[in-house]
């Protein structure tokens, strides 16, 4: 694991990952109610998966990984990883 990769939190966060067809935004775990909202976009897309990443990440108050080729599992907005 990179060095400088943040630890992932304990629950959901939306990840946005690459598959074998593009791009992949959801929700992992799933939350309480057993959704994950998932949507595919394709590589050259990625604004737009980025896009769909903040509104989930917003709506939801989660934590966001991308763990997208060069970007090393950063983690952003609402990611807590230390227990305060």
């Amino acid at each position: 694991m990179d060095d400088d990769a943040e630890e992932a939190p304990s629950g959901p966060i939306v990840r946005l990952k690459e598959d074998d067809d593009g791009l992949v935004v959801l929700i992992e775990p799933s939350l309480a109610s057993g959704h994950q909202y998932p949507q595919h976009f394709a590589r050259r897309d990625r604004d737009f998966a980025w896009q769909y990443a903040k509104m989930l990440w917003a709506d939801h108050r989660l934590g966001f990984r991308d763990e997208t080729e060069g970007n090393g599992g950063r983690c952003g907005p609402y990611n807590r990883t230390t227990e305060h």
